[in-house]
């Protein structure tokens, strides 16, 4: 998948991960999940097949919060589960609040082996 297409990775990606993803907003945001993932398929790094159901392992999903979430331009203010994982998000049970799609992409590729947090530490 060397060289994806930003169209391409926006269908895998945005529409195949993120709960958060709107195909009507013309947008050139991107979170930094997509950014970093934009560059391990360049180095054609594999995305496993998406699961029905993600659950990411504990340690990844500590993992890729430090990793990933902090230098997130969405971090501060636009993140209701950076925010949670902060302590900031109240009484909201862990179920309702979501990462976005970047983090559950790469952590799905993390807990299938396809890319460790040292790639993801590497090109961010």
């Amino acid at each position: 998948m060397k060289c994806m297409k930003k169209e391409a990775l926006v269908e895998l990606l945005c529409a195949g991960y993120c709960s958060f993803y709107r195909p009507e907003k013309d947008e050139d945001l991107a979170c930094k999940g997509f950014i970093i993932l934009e560059r391990l398929l360049d180095e054609q790094k594999e995305v496993p097949a998406r699961t029905e159901k993600m659950v990411l392992s504990t340690k990844t999903e500590n993992d890729l919060f430090q990793a990933l979430c902090t230098g997130c331009p969405f971090f501060e203010q636009d993140c209701d589960y950076a925010s949670w994982k902060r302590g900031e998000g109240g009484n909201e049970p862990c179920e309702a609040m979501y990462p976005c799609g970047g983090f559950l992409c790469l952590g799905h590729c993390i807990d299938h082996g396809t890319v460790d947090i040292q790639d993801v530490n590497r090109v961010s």
